[in-house]
């Protein structure tokens, strides 16, 4: 049963002192004990074709502190908790779903990276945290105008809808490059280009995109990188000037991002001395990813980054994910070992082989598809795992997420797994 659209479109709280609060405008919804409030568009200010008329809806729940909120409309919402074990992590819902409870300050956004709100109690009771959770949640906000911005700077705040697309490739990574811990303008180190134009930005939520419906070719990342306008904007979580940074469609960890050049190239084997300014600049915009990334969430554990050494798609692609490798898309050995091992190559190892013999050394396809078939270890501490479920069980335990915290130091991202030469491995080949 939804409110009355008078009165939910009006300011001000409702009698019991609970309000859905637009944090760019003047939109509050009353919300009442035993009614079920149904937002959506063509309240004040929300008319974005994107939002159903009944788009989600907030009823009671049986804690005396909190609303049910579900989802109704075809586009997910996302919420993101103010506190819990996870603050600041997002929570897609989309329609069908169980509906979650949402809390005094949670946030809840309409559409992902935009339209957002967040749930005010009483005053005194609510006012306390207040402060301390608007520096949790470092989120981008598309300005009044958003939808007669052109469409490039509309998908630096963050996608909208509910599609596919995207990697579409089942492999898996490659290694890690170093970073500061703290959170820098122009990369977590203070050693930005003063051209980087990333730097100072708040970054959109994380809201990984579905799964596709299939296989999307072997140029399904070219077309990215060369034509992001024309792809679904869910699944870039950033654009830059010269980069595009997308999603993963079949993510190894709980965030795993692809950092893709605006430009041709088929994979490291294409990169020249021409390129190390390129290499160097996707390794500042790595770090700046992960520091800012960790800042607003905490327990995200440090990131890997790297280069598949043998590429199952076309367009060079700089793998960014969280070291926890704790996915559902995690499968196989092949897409373990391609994490796990030095399969995974590093953008500063990558610019020294370029630096020392004017080209990335490489073991031939062949050989490196073959070490994937290699019995998995441990990257921390070299233990035999048997099977996928030992996998799992393994890096979900307390002592690998430490290994790889002491491993990172105070970088926000691992260097390199320990006892991996790449030069070495190839030149025993």
């Amino acid at each position: 049963v939804g409110m009355p659209r008078e009165e939910t479109a009006c300011v001000g709280m409702s009698v019991t002192g609970w309000c859905l609060r637009s944090t760019v405008g003047p939109l509050c919804i009353p919300l009442t004990a035993g009614v079920t409030t149904i937002v959506g568009r063509g309240l004040a200010g929300l008319d974005d074709k994107r939002i159903s008329r009944q788009h989600a809806s907030l009823s009671a729940s049986t804690s005396t502190e909190a609303f049910m909120l579900e989802s109704l409309g075809s586009n997910p919402v996302v919420l993101v908790r103010a506190a819990g074990d996870e603050p600041g992590m997002p929570i897609i819902l989309r329609r069908g779903e169980p509906a979650a409870e949402m809390r005094r300050l949670d946030r809840l956004f309409l559409l992902a990276g935009t339209h957002e709100f967040r749930l005010d109690g009483p005053e005194g009771e609510a006012a306390a945290g207040r402060d301390d959770t608007s520096a949790t949640h470092s989120v981008k906000r598309p300005p009044p105008d958003a939808e007669e911005q052109p469409l490039q700077q509309r998908r630096a705040v963050a996608g909208g809808r509910d599609g596919g697309g995207g990697e579409g490739h089942e492999g898996g990574g490659s290694l890690a490059c170093g970073s500061s811990g703290a959170e820098g303008a122009d990369g977590a180190n203070g050693d930005g280009d003063d051209a980087d134009d990333w730097g100072g930005r708040d970054l959109p939520l994380l809201v990984q995109p579905p799964k596709p419906g299939g296989f999307s070719g072997m140029e399904v990342l070219q077309r990215l990188a060369m034509s992001p306008e024309a792809q679904p904007a869910e699944n870039i979580f950033l654009l830059t000037r010269d980069f595009v940074v997308g999603y993963d469609l079949y993510p190894k960890a709980r965030v795993h991002l692809l950092i893709l050049p605006r430009t041709r190239l088929d994979g490291p084997a294409d990169l020249t001395a021409s390129h190390l300014p390129l290499l160097r600049s996707m390794q500042r915009l790595a770090r700046h990813l992960a520091a800012s990334l960790r800042a607003r969430t905490p327990g995200l554990p440090p990131f890997l980054c790297g280069f598949h050494a043998a590429p199952s798609l076309r367009q060079l692609h700089l793998h960014l994910l969280s070291s926890d490798l704790d996915s559902d898309a995690l499968k196989n050995k092949k897409h373990f070992n391609s994490f796990a091992t030095s399969f995974l190559l590093h953008p500063a190892s990558v610019a020294a082989q370029i630096e020392s013999s004017g080209k990335v050394l490489s073991r031939g396809h062949a050989a490196e598809e073959a070490a994937l078939k290699q019995d998995m270890r441990c990257p921390v501490t070299g233990a035999p795992l048997k099977n996928m479920p030992a996998v799992k069980a393994h890096v979900a335990r307390r002592e690998y997420a430490e290994g790889v915290r002491a491993l990172a130091g105070d970088a926000d991202i691992i260097e390199r797994w320990p006892g991996h030469n790449r030069a070495n491995d190839v030149r025993a080949r």
